[in-house]
Protein backbone atom coordinates (compact mmCIF):
# COMPACT_ATOMS: atom_id res chain seq x y z
CA UNK A 1 0.00 0.00 0.00
CA UNK A 2 3.07 2.40 0.60
CA UNK A 3 3.58 2.05 -2.98
CA UNK A 4 0.35 2.63 -3.99
CA UNK A 5 0.86 6.24 -1.51
CA UNK A 6 4.15 7.09 -3.17
CA UNK A 7 2.29 6.95 -6.76
CA UNK A 8 -0.51 9.11 -5.32
CA UNK A 9 1.84 11.69 -4.45
CA UNK A 10 3.34 11.52 -7.42
CA UNK A 11 0.87 12.34 -9.15
CA UNK A 12 -0.38 15.34 -6.80
CA UNK A 13 -4.01 15.28 -7.61
CA UNK A 14 -6.56 16.57 -4.92
CA UNK A 15 -9.15 14.31 -6.05
CA UNK A 16 -6.43 11.21 -4.57
CA UNK A 17 -6.76 12.92 -0.88
CA UNK A 18 -9.22 10.70 -0.11
CA UNK A 19 -8.04 7.40 -1.38
CA UNK A 20 -4.68 8.25 0.40
CA UNK A 21 -6.53 8.53 4.04
CA UNK A 22 -7.88 5.29 2.88
CA UNK A 23 -4.89 3.69 2.62
CA UNK A 24 -3.41 5.26 5.67
CA UNK A 25 -6.04 4.24 7.70
CA UNK A 26 -5.94 0.79 6.26
CA UNK A 27 -2.13 1.01 7.10
CA UNK A 28 -1.69 2.25 10.71
CA UNK A 29 -4.85 -0.49 11.42
CA UNK A 30 -2.85 -3.45 10.07
CA UNK A 31 0.27 -1.89 11.65
CA UNK A 32 -1.47 -1.81 15.00
CA UNK A 33 -2.20 -5.08 14.72
CA UNK A 34 1.02 -6.68 14.09
CA UNK A 35 2.44 -4.94 16.82
CA UNK A 36 -0.13 -6.34 19.27
CA UNK A 37 1.06 -9.26 17.86
CA UNK A 38 4.81 -9.39 17.68
CA UNK A 39 5.62 -10.77 21.04
CA UNK A 40 3.99 -13.92 19.94
CA UNK A 41 5.83 -13.58 16.63
CA UNK A 42 8.91 -13.52 18.45
CA UNK A 43 8.32 -16.77 20.70
CA UNK A 44 7.19 -18.60 17.02
CA UNK A 45 10.22 -17.09 15.62
CA UNK A 46 8.08 -15.75 12.59
CA UNK A 47 10.79 -13.03 11.41
CA UNK A 48 8.66 -11.87 8.58
CA UNK A 49 5.63 -11.26 10.97
CA UNK A 50 7.94 -9.22 13.89
CA UNK A 51 9.67 -7.38 10.98
CA UNK A 52 5.99 -6.09 9.86
CA UNK A 53 5.57 -4.90 13.42
CA UNK A 54 8.45 -3.00 13.61
CA UNK A 55 8.42 -1.53 10.41
CA UNK A 56 6.08 2.01 9.67
CA UNK A 57 5.46 3.56 6.35
CA UNK A 58 4.62 6.47 7.97
CA UNK A 59 7.61 8.57 6.14
CA UNK A 60 5.99 7.37 2.42
CA UNK A 61 2.48 8.64 3.39
CA UNK A 62 3.65 12.06 4.95
CA UNK A 63 5.80 12.45 1.62
CA UNK A 64 2.69 11.23 -0.47
CA UNK A 65 0.56 14.29 1.43
CA UNK A 66 3.45 17.01 1.56
CA UNK A 67 3.64 17.03 -2.20
CA UNK A 68 0.02 17.01 -3.24
CA UNK A 69 -0.28 20.05 -0.29
CA UNK A 70 -3.69 22.29 -0.32
CA UNK A 71 -6.38 22.85 1.97
CA UNK A 72 -7.77 18.85 1.39
CA UNK A 73 -4.47 17.38 2.90
CA UNK A 74 -4.26 20.13 5.52
CA UNK A 75 -7.53 19.47 6.75
CA UNK A 76 -6.98 15.41 6.48
CA UNK A 77 -3.30 16.30 8.61
CA UNK A 78 -5.24 18.08 11.34
CA UNK A 79 -7.18 14.54 11.74
CA UNK A 80 -4.13 12.48 13.18
CA UNK A 81 -2.45 14.68 15.07
CA UNK A 82 -3.07 13.01 18.44
CA UNK A 83 -2.11 9.85 16.66
CA UNK A 84 0.44 8.64 18.48
CA UNK A 85 1.95 6.87 15.46
CA UNK A 86 1.48 9.52 12.58
CA UNK A 87 0.88 12.81 14.73
CA UNK A 88 4.50 13.77 14.59
CA UNK A 89 4.35 13.24 10.47
CA UNK A 90 0.69 14.82 10.47
CA UNK A 91 2.10 18.33 12.37
CA UNK A 92 5.32 18.18 9.60
CA UNK A 93 2.80 17.97 6.41
CA UNK A 94 0.78 21.13 8.08
CA UNK A 95 4.32 22.82 8.30
CA UNK A 96 5.16 22.12 4.78
CA UNK A 97 1.88 23.52 3.36
CA UNK A 98 2.52 26.57 5.54
CA UNK A 99 6.03 27.41 4.57
CA UNK A 100 5.12 26.45 1.08
CA UNK A 101 2.36 29.16 1.53
CA UNK A 102 4.84 31.64 2.98
CA UNK A 103 7.94 30.81 0.31
CA UNK A 104 10.14 29.84 3.04
CA UNK A 105 13.47 27.75 1.62
CA UNK A 106 13.14 24.23 1.61
CA UNK A 107 15.50 22.94 4.38
CA UNK A 108 19.42 22.24 2.79
CA UNK A 109 21.70 19.78 3.74
CA UNK A 110 24.12 22.65 3.38
CA UNK A 111 22.79 24.27 6.09
CA UNK A 112 21.85 22.45 9.02
CA UNK A 113 19.41 23.37 11.82
CA UNK A 114 19.50 25.29 14.32
CA UNK A 115 20.64 28.51 12.72
CA UNK A 116 20.57 31.22 15.35
CA UNK A 117 21.31 34.21 13.37
CA UNK A 118 17.30 35.29 13.21
CA UNK A 119 16.96 35.37 16.96
CA UNK A 120 17.58 38.94 17.14
CA UNK A 121 14.75 39.31 14.79
CA UNK A 122 12.34 37.14 16.24
CA UNK A 123 13.09 38.60 19.92
CA UNK A 124 11.70 41.65 18.50
CA UNK A 125 9.32 40.30 17.35
CA UNK A 126 7.96 38.73 20.41
CA UNK A 127 8.71 41.81 22.43
CA UNK A 128 6.61 43.58 19.89
CA UNK A 129 3.04 45.33 21.61
CA UNK A 130 0.50 44.34 19.87
CA UNK A 131 1.88 41.19 18.06
CA UNK A 132 1.28 41.10 14.35
CA UNK A 133 -1.23 38.18 13.70
CA UNK A 134 -0.16 34.81 12.30
CA UNK A 135 -0.18 35.21 8.18
CA UNK A 136 -1.91 31.74 8.17
CA UNK A 137 -4.03 29.41 11.07
CA UNK A 138 -2.03 26.17 10.02
CA UNK A 139 -0.85 26.12 13.51
CA UNK A 140 -3.45 26.34 15.05
CA UNK A 141 -5.12 22.89 15.25
CA UNK A 142 -1.53 21.32 16.27
CA UNK A 143 -1.61 24.25 19.66
CA UNK A 144 -5.30 22.49 19.88
CA UNK A 145 -3.98 18.81 19.87
CA UNK A 146 -1.24 20.06 21.97
CA UNK A 147 -3.40 21.68 24.60
CA UNK A 148 -5.55 18.35 25.28
CA UNK A 149 -2.55 16.55 25.45
CA UNK A 150 -0.28 18.44 27.71
CA UNK A 151 -2.15 17.58 31.05
CA UNK A 152 0.16 15.76 33.86
CA UNK A 153 -1.85 12.93 34.00
CA UNK A 154 -1.20 12.13 30.98
CA UNK A 155 0.53 8.64 29.53
CA UNK A 156 3.87 8.79 28.57
CA UNK A 157 3.41 8.90 25.09
CA UNK A 158 0.95 11.60 24.56
CA UNK A 159 3.13 13.64 27.06
CA UNK A 160 5.78 12.94 24.42
CA UNK A 161 3.70 13.85 21.41
CA UNK A 162 2.65 17.00 22.75
CA UNK A 163 6.78 17.68 23.30
CA UNK A 164 7.51 17.09 19.83
CA UNK A 165 3.99 19.10 18.51
CA UNK A 166 5.17 22.04 20.42
CA UNK A 167 8.58 22.07 18.73
CA UNK A 168 7.16 21.59 14.76
CA UNK A 169 4.20 24.03 15.96
CA UNK A 170 6.67 26.99 17.04
CA UNK A 171 8.42 27.02 13.93
CA UNK A 172 5.30 27.82 11.96
CA UNK A 173 3.55 31.34 12.42
CA UNK A 174 1.16 31.20 15.56
CA UNK A 175 -0.28 33.27 17.88
CA UNK A 176 0.68 33.88 21.49
CA UNK A 177 1.34 30.26 22.68
CA UNK A 178 3.24 31.22 25.76
CA UNK A 179 1.32 30.03 28.56
CA UNK A 180 0.95 26.42 26.55
CA UNK A 181 4.85 26.43 25.77
CA UNK A 182 5.68 26.35 29.58
CA UNK A 183 3.21 23.90 30.90
CA UNK A 184 4.77 21.62 27.94
CA UNK A 185 8.28 22.03 29.32
CA UNK A 186 7.01 21.19 32.85
CA UNK A 187 5.76 17.97 31.76
CA UNK A 188 7.47 15.46 34.02
CA UNK A 189 9.56 14.03 31.58
CA UNK A 190 13.60 13.35 31.17
CA UNK A 191 14.92 16.84 29.81
CA UNK A 192 16.51 14.99 27.06
CA UNK A 193 13.43 14.35 25.54
CA UNK A 194 12.64 18.42 25.70
CA UNK A 195 16.24 19.18 24.08
CA UNK A 196 14.73 20.63 20.23
CA UNK A 197 11.62 21.68 22.36
CA UNK A 198 14.37 23.95 24.35
CA UNK A 199 15.76 24.92 21.07
CA UNK A 200 12.78 25.82 18.51
CA UNK A 201 11.73 28.31 21.82
CA UNK A 202 15.23 29.86 21.28
CA UNK A 203 14.70 30.37 17.63
CA UNK A 204 11.17 31.41 18.37
CA UNK A 205 12.29 34.18 20.65
CA UNK A 206 12.03 33.00 24.04
CA UNK A 207 14.67 33.45 26.96
CA UNK A 208 15.24 29.79 28.06
CA UNK A 209 16.08 28.90 31.24
CA UNK A 210 19.91 28.63 31.86
CA UNK A 211 19.43 26.34 35.07
CA UNK A 212 17.38 23.94 33.29
CA UNK A 213 20.19 23.64 30.49
CA UNK A 214 22.61 23.58 33.08
CA UNK A 215 20.95 20.92 34.92
CA UNK A 216 20.66 18.70 31.43
CA UNK A 217 24.27 19.23 30.95
CA UNK A 218 24.65 17.90 34.41
CA UNK A 219 22.54 14.94 33.86
CA UNK A 220 24.24 14.04 30.13
CA UNK A 221 27.80 14.11 32.29
CA UNK A 222 26.34 12.19 35.03
CA UNK A 223 25.48 9.49 33.24
CA UNK A 224 28.37 9.95 30.91
CA UNK A 225 30.70 9.45 33.50
CA UNK A 226 29.65 5.52 34.66
CA UNK A 227 32.39 3.60 33.33
CA UNK A 228 30.22 1.86 31.04
CA UNK A 229 29.36 4.87 29.23
CA UNK A 230 32.49 6.82 29.48
CA UNK A 231 34.35 5.21 25.99
CA UNK A 232 30.92 5.36 24.18
CA UNK A 233 30.00 9.57 24.82
CA UNK A 234 33.33 10.44 24.00
CA UNK A 235 33.84 9.37 21.06
CA UNK A 236 31.01 11.91 19.42
CA UNK A 237 30.06 15.12 20.54
CA UNK A 238 26.38 15.09 18.99
CA UNK A 239 24.46 14.71 22.38
CA UNK A 240 26.16 17.21 24.62
CA UNK A 241 26.90 19.98 21.97
CA UNK A 242 23.24 20.81 21.47
CA UNK A 243 22.44 21.02 25.07
CA UNK A 244 25.60 23.84 24.80
CA UNK A 245 24.86 26.19 21.75
CA UNK A 246 21.36 26.30 23.94
CA UNK A 247 23.52 28.24 26.83
CA UNK A 248 23.96 31.96 24.90
CA UNK A 249 20.99 32.86 24.66
CA UNK A 250 19.55 31.13 28.06
CA UNK A 251 18.90 33.78 31.05
CA UNK A 252 22.56 33.23 31.83
CA UNK A 253 24.56 33.66 28.35
CA UNK A 254 27.88 33.69 30.20
CA UNK A 255 26.54 29.95 31.78
CA UNK A 256 28.04 28.60 28.23
CA UNK A 257 31.78 28.87 29.98
CA UNK A 258 30.71 27.03 33.05
CA UNK A 259 29.37 24.46 30.79
CA UNK A 260 31.99 24.16 28.80
CA UNK A 261 34.48 24.00 31.38
CA UNK A 262 32.36 20.71 32.50
CA UNK A 263 32.27 19.20 29.35
CA UNK A 264 36.03 19.89 28.30
CA UNK A 265 37.00 18.13 31.09
CA UNK A 266 35.16 15.03 30.78
CA UNK A 267 36.50 14.74 27.21
CA UNK A 268 40.18 15.20 28.30
CA UNK A 269 43.21 15.98 26.32
CA UNK A 270 43.06 12.48 24.91
CA UNK A 271 39.36 12.58 23.94
CA UNK A 272 39.48 16.54 23.02
CA UNK A 273 36.81 17.81 20.54
CA UNK A 274 35.98 20.50 18.40
CA UNK A 275 33.04 22.65 19.35
CA UNK A 276 32.52 24.63 16.64
CA UNK A 277 28.63 24.77 16.83
CA UNK A 278 29.42 26.52 20.23
CA UNK A 279 31.21 29.06 18.48
CA UNK A 280 28.35 29.76 15.99
CA UNK A 281 25.89 29.64 18.54
CA UNK A 282 28.02 32.63 20.61
CA UNK A 283 28.62 34.09 17.43
CA UNK A 284 25.04 34.83 17.15
CA UNK A 285 24.41 36.23 20.54
CA UNK A 286 22.52 39.59 20.48
CA UNK A 287 24.32 42.87 21.03
CA UNK A 288 26.96 44.04 22.84
CA UNK A 289 26.58 41.39 25.34
CA UNK A 290 27.55 38.80 22.57
CA UNK A 291 30.66 40.93 21.54
CA UNK A 292 31.90 40.13 24.80
CA UNK A 293 30.67 36.78 24.90
CA UNK A 294 32.63 36.13 21.92
CA UNK A 295 35.69 38.02 22.82
CA UNK A 296 36.04 35.97 25.94
CA UNK A 297 35.39 32.35 24.31
CA UNK A 298 38.37 33.33 21.70
CA UNK A 299 40.79 33.67 24.45
CA UNK A 300 39.65 31.28 26.81
CA UNK A 301 38.73 28.46 24.59
CA UNK A 302 40.41 29.33 21.29
CA UNK A 303 41.18 25.47 21.17
CA UNK A 304 37.35 25.09 20.00
CA UNK A 305 37.32 25.78 16.07
CA UNK A 306 40.40 26.40 13.65
CA UNK A 307 41.24 30.02 13.16
CA UNK A 308 39.10 30.17 9.55
CA UNK A 309 36.66 29.49 11.82
CA UNK A 310 37.13 31.83 14.26
CA UNK A 311 37.47 34.20 11.20
CA UNK A 312 34.57 33.18 9.73
CA UNK A 313 32.52 33.70 13.33
CA UNK A 314 34.11 37.63 13.72
CA UNK A 315 33.20 38.57 10.82
CA UNK A 316 30.22 37.42 9.80
CA UNK A 317 28.61 38.61 13.21
CA UNK A 318 27.87 41.73 10.96
CA UNK A 319 29.10 44.20 13.12
CA UNK A 320 31.95 46.87 12.76
CA UNK A 321 32.77 46.11 16.47
CA UNK A 322 33.37 42.43 15.89
CA UNK A 323 35.45 43.23 12.92
CA UNK A 324 37.91 45.24 14.79
CA UNK A 325 37.85 43.16 17.39
CA UNK A 326 39.12 40.25 15.48
CA UNK A 327 42.15 42.58 14.01
CA UNK A 328 42.96 43.42 17.69
CA UNK A 329 43.09 39.72 18.73
CA UNK A 330 45.07 38.80 15.63
CA UNK A 331 47.26 41.71 16.83
CA UNK A 332 47.92 40.18 19.78
CA UNK A 333 48.57 36.75 18.13
CA UNK A 334 45.49 35.07 19.40
CA UNK A 335 45.53 33.45 15.72
CA UNK A 336 47.52 33.78 12.68
CA UNK A 337 50.14 31.78 14.72
CA UNK A 338 50.74 27.84 14.09
CA UNK A 339 51.37 25.84 10.60
CA UNK A 340 47.49 25.66 10.50
CA UNK A 341 47.07 29.55 11.69
CA UNK A 342 44.99 32.09 9.09
CA UNK A 343 47.72 34.51 7.03
CA UNK A 344 47.25 37.90 7.11
CA UNK A 345 46.58 37.74 3.50
CA UNK A 346 43.82 35.83 3.42
CA UNK A 347 42.36 37.84 6.62
CA UNK A 348 42.86 40.98 4.22
CA UNK A 349 41.22 39.93 1.62
CA UNK A 350 38.28 39.18 3.73
CA UNK A 351 38.39 42.45 5.49
CA UNK A 352 37.80 44.04 2.11
CA UNK A 353 34.73 42.05 1.29
CA UNK A 354 33.19 43.11 4.76
CA UNK A 355 34.40 46.64 3.89
CA UNK A 356 31.86 46.83 0.95
CA UNK A 357 28.97 46.18 2.97
CA UNK A 358 30.08 48.47 5.86
CA UNK A 359 30.82 52.66 4.53
CA UNK A 360 32.40 53.44 7.52
CA UNK A 361 35.04 50.27 8.22
CA UNK A 362 37.39 51.88 5.83
CA UNK A 363 38.04 55.01 8.23
CA UNK A 364 37.73 52.43 11.25
CA UNK A 365 40.60 50.26 9.73
CA UNK A 366 42.94 53.57 8.85
CA UNK A 367 42.87 54.92 12.58
CA UNK A 368 43.74 50.87 13.47
CA UNK A 369 46.40 50.90 10.88
CA UNK A 370 47.74 54.29 12.69
CA UNK A 371 47.69 53.37 15.85
CA UNK A 372 48.67 49.06 15.79
CA UNK A 373 51.83 49.73 15.63
CA UNK A 374 54.57 46.68 14.45
CA UNK A 375 51.95 44.05 15.58
CA UNK A 376 51.15 41.13 13.06
CA UNK A 377 47.94 42.72 11.82
CA UNK A 378 49.97 45.68 10.48
CA UNK A 379 50.40 43.53 7.58
CA UNK A 380 46.47 42.68 7.27
CA UNK A 381 45.32 46.30 6.94
CA UNK A 382 48.17 46.34 4.40
CA UNK A 383 47.01 43.53 2.52
CA UNK A 384 43.48 44.77 2.94
CA UNK A 385 44.36 48.32 1.75
CA UNK A 386 46.03 46.63 -1.13
CA UNK A 387 42.02 45.29 -1.54
CA UNK A 388 40.18 47.62 -0.82
CA UNK A 389 42.07 51.01 0.35
CA UNK A 390 41.09 55.00 -0.62
CA UNK A 391 43.54 57.53 -0.86
CA UNK A 392 43.81 58.45 2.90
CA UNK A 393 44.87 54.55 3.45
CA UNK A 394 47.81 55.04 0.98
CA UNK A 395 49.07 58.40 2.37
CA UNK A 396 49.25 56.61 6.08
CA UNK A 397 50.74 53.62 4.28
CA UNK A 398 53.34 56.23 3.14
CA UNK A 399 53.93 57.66 6.55
CA UNK A 400 53.96 54.20 7.75
CA UNK A 401 56.39 53.26 5.92
CA UNK A 402 58.46 56.50 6.17
CA UNK A 403 58.47 56.39 10.44
CA UNK A 404 59.50 53.02 10.15
CA UNK A 405 62.30 53.16 7.55
CA UNK A 406 60.39 51.00 5.18
CA UNK A 407 61.10 50.76 1.13
CA UNK A 408 58.18 50.97 -1.48
CA UNK A 409 57.72 47.16 -1.62
CA UNK A 410 55.08 45.23 -3.46
CA UNK A 411 52.66 45.47 -0.87
CA UNK A 412 53.02 49.49 -1.59
CA UNK A 413 51.96 48.65 -4.92
CA UNK A 414 49.14 46.80 -4.29
CA UNK A 415 47.68 49.48 -2.27
CA UNK A 416 48.60 51.44 -5.49
CA UNK A 417 46.94 49.80 -7.88
CA UNK A 418 43.63 49.18 -5.69
CA UNK A 419 43.78 53.41 -5.35
CA UNK A 420 44.35 54.00 -9.08
CA UNK A 421 41.96 51.88 -10.49
CA UNK A 422 38.27 51.26 -10.35
CA UNK A 423 37.39 47.46 -10.57
CA UNK A 424 33.60 46.59 -11.85
CA UNK A 425 32.42 43.14 -12.15
CA UNK A 426 30.91 42.04 -15.58
CA UNK A 427 27.99 40.69 -13.69
CA UNK A 428 26.18 40.20 -10.56
CA UNK A 429 28.31 37.49 -8.41
CA UNK A 430 31.30 37.43 -11.25
CA UNK A 431 34.59 37.01 -10.21
CA UNK A 432 35.78 38.64 -13.26
CA UNK A 433 36.23 42.39 -13.50
CA UNK A 434 36.27 45.10 -15.88
CA UNK A 435 38.71 47.54 -14.72
CA UNK A 436 39.11 51.50 -15.39
CA UNK A 437 41.18 54.15 -14.06
CA UNK A 438 39.84 55.86 -11.11
CA UNK A 439 40.19 59.46 -10.34
CA UNK A 440 43.32 60.53 -8.47
CA UNK A 441 43.73 64.73 -8.49
CA UNK A 442 43.43 64.35 -4.86
CA UNK A 443 45.72 61.78 -4.22
CA UNK A 444 48.58 62.97 -6.71
CA UNK A 445 48.17 66.36 -5.03
CA UNK A 446 48.89 64.99 -1.47
CA UNK A 447 51.70 62.46 -2.45
CA UNK A 448 53.28 65.81 -4.54
CA UNK A 449 53.36 67.87 -1.23
CA UNK A 450 54.94 64.78 0.65
CA UNK A 451 57.97 65.05 -1.76
CA UNK A 452 58.95 68.24 0.05
CA UNK A 453 58.80 66.05 3.44
CA UNK A 454 61.71 63.85 4.93
CA UNK A 455 64.06 61.60 2.92
CA UNK A 456 62.20 58.49 3.62
CA UNK A 457 58.51 59.98 3.07
CA UNK A 458 59.80 61.65 -0.44
CA UNK A 459 61.41 58.67 -1.38
CA UNK A 460 58.11 56.53 -0.78
CA UNK A 461 55.83 59.03 -2.11
CA UNK A 462 57.56 59.40 -5.57
CA UNK A 463 57.62 55.84 -5.85
CA UNK A 464 54.02 56.00 -5.71
CA UNK A 465 53.64 58.78 -8.07
CA UNK A 466 55.83 57.13 -10.60
CA UNK A 467 53.89 53.65 -10.07
CA UNK A 468 50.20 55.88 -10.67
CA UNK A 469 51.67 57.52 -13.99
CA UNK A 470 52.56 53.82 -15.26
CA UNK A 471 49.58 52.51 -14.53
CA UNK A 472 47.67 55.43 -16.38
CA UNK A 473 49.76 54.52 -19.22
CA UNK A 474 49.31 51.23 -19.86
CA UNK A 475 45.58 51.91 -19.76
CA UNK A 476 45.90 54.69 -22.34
CA UNK A 477 48.36 52.42 -24.45
CA UNK A 478 45.18 50.20 -24.67
CA UNK A 479 43.70 49.42 -28.08
CA UNK A 480 40.63 52.08 -28.37
CA UNK A 481 38.40 49.48 -30.08
CA UNK A 482 37.69 47.58 -26.74
CA UNK A 483 35.61 50.48 -26.03
CA UNK A 484 33.88 51.29 -22.84
CA UNK A 485 33.77 47.95 -21.75
CA UNK A 486 37.28 47.95 -20.66
CA UNK A 487 39.48 51.00 -21.03
CA UNK A 488 42.21 49.11 -18.98
CA UNK A 489 42.22 45.07 -18.16
CA UNK A 490 39.68 42.84 -17.87
CA UNK A 491 40.61 40.32 -14.87
CA UNK A 492 39.89 37.57 -13.22
CA UNK A 493 39.84 37.48 -9.23
CA UNK A 494 42.33 35.28 -7.06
Amino acid sequence: MSQVANAIGRLGLDELVPELKRLLDEDMLRHSKAQAARADALRRGDIVASSDASTSCDNQYRAAFIRIGGDAVARVAAQYLEDRSFGVSAALILKSISDRQLNVPEPSFHRRWPQFDEVDTTRKRRDASPRQAPPNELATPIFAAIERLAKPEAEKQDQLLAINLTRIGLGMPHSDQDDLVARVVALPQPLSTKQMLLTAMVLDGFVIDADLVMRAIDEWLEDANQDRNAWHKQQETWEIEPWLELLPFSTRPEAVFEGLVKVKAFYGRDWAKRWERVLTAVAAAIGPQGDGLLLRLAREHKDIADDHTWMRAFLERGTIESVLTYVDLFNERVFGRGPNGVDAWHVGRQLAAYAQKFSELNAELQKRYETIGDGPARRVLEEFFGEAGGGDDLIAMVKTYAASSRRYDGQMSRAVEAVATEKVPIGEDSNTYNIYPASVGGLRKALFGMLYGSEAEASVAGRCLEAIDVLRTNMALLPTTLGTQMSCLNVHGH
